[in-house]
């Protein structure tokens, strides 16, 4: 009928609205590598929708996705002791983000340059059930690593390494997540 939606339906919408704004930000940001100034723009509109919703008390899946956007965010944007502080404040996070919790760590140790530290986290996520996140920041790090070792070997090691992550990844993960690796 002709009774519209309901207030709670229209806040839901609107919450879903400002999340997926927030994406098509960062996602522009993403876009904008080499382009400090306006990549910087669309991470602080990302920003800005996202921390109405990630501040929200009760915790749900948009609300926990928004705060893990955030520390993806503040990270690209540069601002590592921010994703820091909230990576540790997301010590109550559902299971089902414990996976991208990490590999935001992970991509964190990677920014500050910070390759062993980044080994280790992914070291001490070895036995924790494979999370395809944190594959693809597994395939970063190697990737990184290839980059920066002198030695031509280790270098080919590391690139192998990296391409057989990303192969593993379509099996256990499916085709979307293999061809992001």
């Amino acid at each position: 009928g002709r009774e519209g939606l309901s207030p709670a339906r229209l806040s839901e919408l609107d919450r879903n609205t400002r999340y997926q704004l927030s994406r098509a930000y960062r996602n522009q940001a993403i876009t904008y590598a080499g382009q400090p100034k306006d990549q910087i723009a669309s991470l602080t509109q990302a920003l800005n929708r996202l921390q109405s919703i990630a501040g929200e008390t009760v915790a749900d899946q948009l609300v926990w996705q928004s705060r893990m956007d955030r520390i993806e965010c503040y990270r690209l944007r540069g601002d590592l002791d921010v994703a820091s502080q909230l990576i540790e404040g997301a010590n109550a996070a559902p299971d089902r983000y414990l996976g991208q919790l990490a590999s935001e760590a992970v991509r964190l140790a990677l920014a500050a340059g910070q390759s062993q530290a980044a080994v280790n986290l992914l070291e001490s996520q070895k036995d924790v059930q494979s999370h395809p996140e944190l594959e693809l920041a597994r395939i970063e790090t190697l990737v990184h690593l290839a980059k920066v070792t002198a030695d031509a070997g280790q270098r080919t090691a590391y690139q192998r390494d990296a391409a057989l992550v990303a192969s593993q990844l379509a099996q256990l993960h499916g085709n979307y997540w293999g061809l992001r690796g």
